[in-house]
């Protein structure tokens, strides 16, 4: 397990009134899962309620997202925490690494899923700029406009990203398609 801490404040520095915090494991598309920790042999279930402290901070134990797989044996998931406090709430998602303790702050993520599933094929080209060689492979998937269908578009899901960036990312991080077939540079 990993610790995780965090400190919900006002903007003048006290404690929001009514302050709670919630975690849930989601999938990349936000929907609420069961995930199986393989290394505590676990099922990991329902809405985590955090205890928030007089002084505003909160501290939990989570199973590392690596530990994690789904029913069908993905292994992408994240946590969506919520916080909430003197009439306001805040929703944001986090990939826990082994190791810790870690501030929240430094765990957030962004959902690389979207809202639903998409499959959506993605065809790769070698760019050269004029004499010199092929310097990079841009991805492109099918567009249904201009062309009769036939054109397409640029990735837009990890669009700036080469594919040593995207190696170097651990793997709970990385996006659903495999990098090998995102831009190279």
């Amino acid at each position: 397990m990993t610790t995780v801490t965090g400190k919900l404040t006002t903007p003048g520095g006290t404690l929001p009134s009514n302050a709670a915090v919630t975690a849930v494991l989601v999938d990349y598309f936000n929907n609420p899962v069961v995930g199986f920790d393989t290394t505590g042999q676990a099922e990991i279930l329902s809405t985590l309620l955090i205890p928030v402290n007089s002084d505003g901070t909160w501290t939990a134990q989570f199973t590392p997202n690596a530990q994690i797989q789904l029913a069908g044996g993905a292994a992408q998931t994240a946590w969506r925490i919520t916080e909430i406090g003197a009439g306001a709430d805040g929703t944001y998602w986090i990939v826990v690494p082994s190791g810790g303790p870690f501030w929240v702050g430094t765990l957030r993520t962004t959902l690389v899923g979207g809202t639903a599933p998409s499959q959506v094929p993605i065809q790769c080209h070698d760019v050269k700029k004029d004499g010199e060689p092929a310097a990079s492979s841009l991805c492109h998937s099918p567009s249904s406009a201009g062309s009769g269908g036939r054109a397409s578009r640029r990735n837009k899901i990890w669009p700036d990203l080469s594919f040593n960036d995207i190696a170097a990312l651990p793997p709970e991080t990385r996006p659903l398609s495999n990098p090998a077939v995102m831009q190279r540079r």
